[in-house]
C-alpha cells in the first residue's frame, strides 16, 4: 500500500473525528469515475438517495461486474452498512462501521468511514477497511470526488484510489 493512500485516509479520519456542529443532510447524487487498485484500473457508477432526513441508500456498479449496496444513518456522522457482491460468484462481503463528514470550506468537504468486514462465508475472518473521500464543488450541481481506501488485518491487504465527477439533484 502506498504511503499517500494511508496519509489521505488518516487525515480524513482525523478531520472527521473532530468535526464541528452538524449541518443539514443532502446527499442525493450520481457519480461516474475511475478506480485504480494495484495494477488494475476500472470504472464505476454510483448513486445515492435520501430515504429520510437521516438515512441514505447507495448503489455502486463497477465495470468488473461487482455491485455494492450501502445504507448510511446519521446527519454528518453515524453508522453504516455495506454489502459487496463480487464478480464471478465470489463470496459476498458485509461491512458495518462508523462514518463522519466535515466541511472544509463552502465548496469542499471530506467524509471518512471505517468498518469491520467479513465474507458471508465466514472463511476469511474479520478485517478492517478505512476509506476517505473529498468532494469539491465545481459549477452548479457538479462536483469532483477523489478518494482512497485500504484494508488492514486481512491476509492480503488491498488499497485503491478513485476519482469521479458527480451531479447533485
Amino acid at each position: 500500500m502506498k504511503k499517500h493512500h494511508v496519509a489521505l485516509v488518516v487525515l480524513a479520519l482525523a478531520v472527521t473525528a473532530f468535526a464541528g456542529v452538524a449541518q443539514a443532510h443532502v446527499e442525493r447524487h450520481i457519480a461516474l469515475g475511475v478506480v485504480v487498485e494495484g495494477d488494475e484500473t476500472y470504472s464505476y457508477a454510483y448513486g445515492q438517495i435520501d430515504l429520510s432526513p437521516s438515512l441514505a441508500a447507495g448503489l455502486a456498479y463497477y465495470s468488473t461486474g461487482a455491485f455494492e449496496l450501502s445504507l448510511f444513518h446519521g446527519v454528518e456522522r453515524g453508522f453504516y452498512g455495506e454489502l459487496e457482491l463480487p464478480t464471478g460468484g465470489g463470496n459476498p462481503v458485509i461491512e458495518v462501521g462508523v462514518w463522519a463528514n466535515t466541511h472544509l470550506s463552502p465548496s469542499a468537504n471530506v467524509v471518512g468511514w471505517l468498518g469491520a468486514q467479513t465474507a458471508l462465508s465466514g472463511d476469511e475472518g474479520v478485517w478492517v477497511r478505512a476509506n476517505a473521500e473529498a468532494e469539491i464543488a465545481l459549477s452548479g450541481p457538479f462536483a469532483l470526488f477523489v478518494g482512497a481506501d485500504t484494508t488492514i488485518f486481512k491476509k492480503n491487504n488491498t488499497s485503491s484510489i478513485w476519482a469521479g465527477v458527480g451531479y447533485h439533484f
